[in-house]
């Protein structure tokens, strides 16, 4: 017996509603564990700063410059990215800032200095970053005001801004190890020894553990360890993997990875499972930071 018409375009109306509602529902989800991640890339000659919407797959270009722009580096609330870049006339790699979308890009010091490596102080009105060889120095944003903190690479302070992370080569060797800082007494603690390379550290989201890139294997791959340096576990395994940086809920690492002579972003749970591909475009794609949720 044929159904109405009526009928038919009721259940017709009632699949589409639920087909909707399934690819919101499914889109929502993914929303959650997603978001937007800048990074370098070289995919139009010259290093330029994107921007990755995780759910869509669209890149933007921040800088749009011909200078080399690289080593993004989100504020806390996700509203503002520091970087390096060699644009000003000087052509020596500085600081700048700029607005989350590209805009109102300013220099952070006047000076003409080399600098590198910058990262926020988790109150984001600092950044702490190497000056010249292995001088490793807070700076205010408003003010510019320093204040010399060491002597390393890559410096990445805790949220409390107590202990400092940084690691240093060894003398007259390609070795390097990771260093852990107590501002209080100036205490330092090698978190790493030994005939190795290990190098750009960073601390969890919350603070628990230090993930970081090592070539103890014979290639560069990703590490986690807790902050004593106790129970090191590697994270990926066959790639040549570098750059790495924490979800904001520390559930899962970005990091990029060589794949047939380039450089792509990849991501992976904190535990290792689950690495999938999120770049697959010509070019080096490098210095993933993923953006803060709280903005």
């Amino acid at each position: 017996m044929p159904y109405p018409p009526r009928f038919v375009l009721t259940i017709s109306l009632a699949l589409t509603l639920l087909l909707a509602g399934l690819v919101v529902l499914a889109r929502t989800a993914l929303a959650a564990h997603a978001g937007e991640i800048a990074f370098e890339s070289s995919r139009v000659g010259n290093w330029e700063i994107y921007l990755l919407d995780i759910q869509t797959g669209v890149t933007f270009n921040l800088t749009r410059n011909p200078a080399d722009d690289i080593a993004p580096a989100w504020s806390p609330d996700g509203n503002q990215l520091a970087f390096v870049s060699d644009r000003d006339a000087d052509n020596q790699p500085e600081i700048y800032i700029m607005d989350a979308d590209g805009n109102h890009v300013r220099r952070l010091r006047m000076d003409g200095g080399i600098y590198a490596d910058p990262a926020w102080t988790a109150d984001g009105r600092a950044l702490v970053l190497t000056h010249g060889w292995k001088q490793i120095y807070r700076v205010e944003i408003e003010g510019n005001a320093e204040q010399w903190l060491g002597i390393g690479f890559a410096p990445r302070l805790s949220s409390d801004g107590q202990r400092l992370l940084y690691y240093n080569d060894m003398p007259g060797s390609l070795d390097s190890n990771l260093y852990l800082v107590n501002r209080a007494d100036n205490r330092v603690t090698a978190l790493t020894t030994g005939p190795t390379r290990d190098w750009d550290a960073d601390w969890s989201p919350d603070g628990r553990q230090l993930m970081f890139v090592s070539s103890r294997s014979g290639r560069p791959n990703i590490y986690v360890m807790n902050t004593d340096g106790t129970n090191v576990r590697a994270v990926t395994h066959d790639g040549y993997d570098l750059s790495p940086a924490w979800s904001p809920d520390g559930r899962r690492i970005v990091y990029s990875s060589g794949v047939k002579g380039e450089m792509r972003l990849f991501v992976v749970d904190a535990d290792g499972g689950n690495p999938h591909r999120l770049t697959n475009i010509d070019g080096d794609s490098h210095a993933p930071v993923w953006r803060p949720e709280s903005r």
